[in-house]
């Protein structure tokens, strides 16, 4: 019997018939069955059914009714909406009435199908997702060695952007490694065969094959010098190179010089705070401000807060500088764009966005406090595109509500004019005929 039925419950009448005339199998683990009488013709029992899925389906009701923010569960319901949502298989109205009975008006649905099994059971319920986020969909991945497909929700234009800045990544890491993995070397071997090309023109200055080699040469070898001035000036960060030679042993010492000073010893720990009282009596923003500030973000302002962010900078955790969009901005601008715009609809904005690498520069030999230390945030372009777009919309504002004594940090004016003025007051002081007077420097 158990190779039929294993650990399957079995009652029969051969206590009240010499032979035995029914027998009552059933699986505990689905029905609770109670014997309420045996005789030798029947057997009377109350079966309950233990299937806990319609307590299931009454939670979800419950719950959709009271949620009010966005709302999915996905995974395997086991269960058909429709007689057509399986192949090979029987479907019975048990299949199909918890779908049809659950409110589809207040949860939209989204569906895979499970190619193994030809059958609709891989599915994500949705509550006002479509809302909130119109664009959304659920891909369902191949199902591979799992009885089930995975789902992964897309649809958000900054989703889409990082998604597909992940898959750009791979060909870019080949093309890199193909042509740039040793900059230096390469530009010094292309140098060598460069120098051998001319040496051989200059004995037969009219061979056609050796000009244009001479010339193909001599591109190759622009752009190899060029890749390498901008890989040393982005480690040195000196600037000044790009219009300089190379200074090999000098961009080195330099770097050697960087190292030792980024070391950090320690630290002591000295907080001050703020007294906000001071503070809330200052300058506040009025409504045209709020209103400028608060104005609708376009593709043009993005645009500009992208190609204002130099092309030599550092790139974030993803990779990706701001020369790859500035070059690729035909393509990648469009996407760029609607990622940022979306966030400024919806505030949402993805971790894999806002990953910062932060590392603490020291401006002195052997800092012990925290003011001697510079913070440098390495943040991933389209971050920096974020906050240079803020930036510059801030920057319309603040110098109208920040005190004209402020002369620093400010666009537009100079710490030198502070200077100019304390010069014109202090030359005074030495004159007889002068009242009394007192000159204090305060630092805030």
């Amino acid at each position: 019997m158990n190779n039929i039925c294993y650990n399957w419950a079995l009652c029969t009448n051969n206590s009240k018939h010499k032979g035995g005339r029914v027998w009552l199998l059933w699986n505990p683990q689905c029905y609770e069955v109670h014997i309420e009488d045996i005789n030798s013709q029947t057997i009377h029992s109350h079966v309950k059914d233990k299937n806990m899925r319609k307590y299931m389906w009454a939670s979800l009701k419950n719950y959709s009714g009271k949620c009010s923010e966005p709302w999915a569960i996905g995974g395997d319901f086991n269960n058909v909406l429709t007689y057509q949502e399986r192949i090979g298989g029987e479907v019975t109205p048990a299949d199909i009435q918890p779908f049809q009975d659950f409110n589809l008006s207040r949860t939209a649905l989204i569906s895979g199908v499970d190619t193994r099994k030809y059958s609709r059971l891989d599915r994500l319920l949705v509550n006002g997702w479509l809302q909130r986020f119109p664009e959304a969909f659920a891909n369902f991945l191949p199902e591979g060695i799992f009885d089930h497909c995975p789902c992964v929700i897309d649809g958000t234009p900054m989703f889409k952007l990082i998604a597909n800045m992940k898959k750009l990544k791979r060909p870019l890491k080949e093309i890199n490694k193909e042509n740039f993995h040793d900059i230096e070397h390469t530009t010094s071997l292309t140098l060598m065969a460069l120098t051998q090309l001319q040496e051989r023109l200059r004995v037969t200055p009219l061979d056609p094959a050796l000009i244009m080699a001479e010339r193909e040469m001599s591109k190759e070898y622009a752009v190899l010098l060029n890749a390498k001035h901008q890989f040393l000036v982005q480690k040195t960060k000196a600037t000044w190179a790009i219009e300089g030679d190379d200074n090999t042993t000098y961009f080195h010492a330099s770097l050697r010089a960087k190292r030792s000073r980024n070391k950090i010893l320690g630290t002591s720990q000295a907080v001050k705070s703020v007294h906000k009282p001071t503070i809330q009596k200052g300058r506040v923003i009025t409504i045209e401000h709020h209103e400028k500030l608060l104005r609708k973000v376009t593709a043009e302002e993005i645009r500009l807060a992208m190609f204002s962010i130099p092309g030599t900078k550092a790139p974030g955790p993803d990779g990706y500088s701001s020369q790859f969009f500035k070059d690729t901005w035909s393509i990648t601008g469009t996407a760029v764009c609607a990622a940022i715009m979306d966030l400024f609809e919806n505030g949402k904005l993805l971790k894999q966005v806002k990953n910062t690498v932060l590392t603490l520069v020291p401006k002195v030999d052997m800092p012990l406090s925290v003011t001697q230390f510079r913070p440098i945030a390495c943040c991933n372009t389209v971050y920096k595109c974020i906050v240079k777009l803020l930036c510059n919309r801030l920057s319309e504002v603040l110098p109208l509500i920040i005190s004209p004594n402020q002369s620093d940090f400010v666009k537009g004016r100079d710490i030198v004019e502070n200077i100019l003025v304390c010069q014109d007051l202090v030359k005074l002081y030495g004159r007889k005929a002068c009242s009394p007077r007192l000159l204090m420097k305060i630092y805030l």
